[in-house]
C-alpha cells in the first residue's frame, strides 16, 4: 500500500539553467520536502482527536517519508511525500468505510485506553471497531503548509548558484 502526494516542478526555465543550478534546485526540493515530512509528523499526526489523528505508537510517524525523483519530458522533478507499506495509512488520510471488525489484545491480557467521552480508563479484552473512519489528513496538509517554504528554498538555491557563478 502506497499513500502519497506529489509536487511537480514543471519544466520551466530550470532545465535551461546550468547543471550547478539544477543540482541546487533538486537539493532545495529535497530540503523542502523534509520540512513537509517533519510537519506531517509533528503537526498532523500528534494533534488532538477527532480532527487530527493523535498517533500514540509512532509507527505511522516513522513511516512518513519524502523523496525527489528527477523528472522526464515536461517535468523537471517530482517530489513525493508519502507512506509505503502501511495498510492503514490511506484510510486515515482519506477516510472511508472498512469492514466491521474486532480488535483484541494479542501480547497482553487486556487493551488499556482512556475513553475521553466518559473520562475513564478502560481495561477490556476486545473492542468492536466501527466501520466508518473519518478523514484525518496528515500528508496533504503538511505539503500545502510547506509549499511557500519549498518555493522560497528553490528561489534561494537559484540565487545562490548564480551568485557563486559570478564570483
Amino acid at each position: 500500500m502506497i499513500t502519497y502526494f506529489d509536487l511537480y516542478l514543471e519544466n520551466n526555465p530550470i532545465s535551461q539553467m546550468p547543471p550547478l543550478v539544477q543540482v541546487n534546485v533538486l537539493k532545495a526540493l529535497e530540503d523542502g520536502l523534509s520540512i513537509a515530512q517533519d510537519k506531517a509528523r509533528t503537526d498532523y499526526l500528534t494533534g488532538p482527536r477527532p480532527t487530527k489523528l493523535g498517533v500514540v505508537s509512532g509507527l505511522l510517524k516513522r513511516a512518513v517519508t519524502s523523496k525527489v525523483i528527477k523528472g522526464t519530458g515536461d517535468t523537471f522533478a517530482i517530489g513525493l511525500l508519502g507512506i509505503y507499506d502501511l495498510v492503514y495509512s490511506k484510510i486515515h488520510e482519506l477516510g472511508g468505510h472498512i469492514e466491521d471488525h474486532i480488535i483484541a489484545a494479542k501480547n497482553v491480557p487486556y487493551l488499556i485506553f482512556f475513553w475521553k467521552k466518559r473520562g475513564i480508563w478502560m481495561k477490556i479484552k476486545k473492542v468492536h471497531h466501527p466501520a466508518d473512519i473519518p478523514a484525518r489528513p496528515y500528508l496533504y496538509p503538511a505539503l500545502v503548509d510547506s509549499q511557500v517554504e519549498i518555493v522560497n528554498l528553490i528561489d534561494l538555491a537559484i540565487k545562490n548558484a548564480y551568485n557563486l557563478n559570478e564570483e
